[in-house]
């Protein structure tokens, strides 16, 4: 079968889908969104295939010819690439036909194959045997000023939104973490914790971690009542939390 893409469901950058929208006046407008600084651009997406296609994907070999991200001009979906990355994808296998690609790098040096005002593209080509496949993005626009401009950025502890937050190691770097799983601590009439943040946990979430802390009331349920933690420096070390009296229940690391 052939490899399928499926968007991420709120995503602003979308493949192979049109950057057109209907208008009462002029029939259909292409919207290219405005683009200033390379950083501006970030996007995951999921490949569906069989388990065999999916299993070359997967490869250590020199997996960048297979999957190959570039910049085209607006339109010039099948064309020569203006620039093709050298950056890899974080690769996380979610399932044995499903592999989610995660581009954090934004679109690097587009500055010097896009000049001010043209519209451009995000191309994702997939190169396996016997079959090639492409997809294109929304139509992007290079714009000189970003007066009247907003970057939108977001995140979960959890998966959301039709977005992978959680999931395995990355497939080229295989000492991350097998999972990221929060990591649970219970406390007993306490009024201050100090946790100490171990390499361990720091491996598995980051400098500086998320932080939940959980309180039993009256009732006997478990309540987040919006204690914030306190973090000795960057990276942490230390999470210090004030409970604001004796208190008991759990914190919740991710």
């Amino acid at each position: 079968m052939a490899i399928t893409l499926i968007n991420s469901q709120n995503s602003f950058i979308r493949f192979d889908e049109p950057s057109n929208a209907p208008f009462c006046i002029w029939g259909s407008v292409d919207y290219c969104l405005p683009v200033y600084d390379e950083s501006d651009v970030a996007f995951q997406f999921v490949l569906v295939g069989t388990e065999e296609e999916i299993d070359q994907l997967c490869g250590n070999d020199v997996f960048e010819d297979k999957v190959q991200f570039s910049l085209i001009n607006n339109g010039d979906c099948d064309g020569e690439p203006l620039i093709v990355f050298t950056e890899y994808a974080q690769r996380y296998r979610l399932s044995a036909t499903q592999m989610l690609y995660n581009w954090p790098h934004g679109i690097p040096a587009f500055s010097t194959v896009v000049a001010v005002n043209k519209c451009f593209q995000i191309r994702i080509l997939i190169s396996l045997p016997y079959q090639n496949s492409w997809f294109c993005s929304n139509c992007f626009e290079r714009i000189a000023d970003d007066c009247f401009t907003s970057v939108i950025e977001y995140g979960n502890d959890e998966d959301a939104f039709g977005f992978k937050y959680c999931y395995g190691g990355d497939l080229n770097a295989p000492a991350a973490a097998a999972d990221c799983s929060p990591t649970i601590i219970q406390f007993i009439n306490q009024a201050t914790l100090i946790i100490p943040y171990t390499s361990i946990l720091k491996s598995k979430y980051g400098d500086a971690p998320v932080v939940q802390v959980w309180i039993y009331d009256s009732l006997g349920q478990l309540v987040n009542m919006g204690i914030t933690a306190s973090f000795d420096a960057y990276p942490v070390t230390l999470i210090t939390l004030d409970f604001g009296g004796s208190a008991t229940g759990i914190v919740i690391i991710r």
